[in-house]
């Protein structure tokens, strides 16, 4: 039997995860932005299967949240800008990055969360 602790985002499984976020997609998974292992957990409560999908040991994701795109993918922020994580090829892109030459680019490297208004447009918060 498995077991997820709401309160620590612990899943009593093959190991321990410390999440930060947790959110469920429409086939039931559960998603977690976790600090170990660092990056996205996938974990189906029907088969008690879970799926890490592992960031460099370097990114900062404590304190984020983990934003659904809609569209197959997550928006994952952190220490070193936004990251987007494509869940049919199973990669992660970095597609927002701070650039002091680029008056247009994100106004900080830290972004520590993501929201998506009703227009379709992305806020960032930074750090």
């Amino acid at each position: 039997m498995h077991h997820l602790d709401t309160q620590t985002g612990v899943v009593s499984h093959r190991a321990n995860v410390e999440a930060v976020h947790i959110t469920q997609d429409e086939q039931g998974h559960l998603w977690m932005l976790a600090w170990a292992p660092v990056g996205l957990v996938r974990y189906d409560p029907r088969t008690g299967e879970q799926t890490e999908f592992p960031v460099d040991t370097g990114l900062g994701l404590a304190n984020s949240n983990l934003l659904d795109d809609g569209n197959q993918g997550f928006w994952v922020p952190s220490d070193q800008g936004l990251f987007h994580f494509n869940r049919d090829t199973q990669q992660f892109t970095q597609l927002f990055e701070h650039d002091e030459a680029d008056p247009q680019s994100i106004s900080d490297q830290d972004v520590i969360s993501v929201f998506q208004d009703a227009a379709g447009l992305l806020w960032l918060g930074g750090g």
